[in-house]
């Protein structure tokens, strides 16, 4: 049995992550109203030396 697009897209929209502002519920690249974000990476830190770095 085939879903309708409507179907397909309530399935598949099950969260996620966008680094910036939308203006509507849905994650979708016209939606974006600006971006921000700024990332961490540290794979090999110490515990000490992680609190002086931030």
């Amino acid at each position: 049995m085939r879903l309708t697009k409507s179907a397909q897209d309530n399935l598949k929209d099950i969260g996620g992550f966008v680094a910036g502002t939308l203006s509507d519920v849905r994650r979708k690249a016209d939606a974006v109203m600006g971006r921000n974000l700024i990332t961490l990476d540290f794979d090999n830190i110490e515990p000490l030396e992680l609190s002086s770095t931030l």
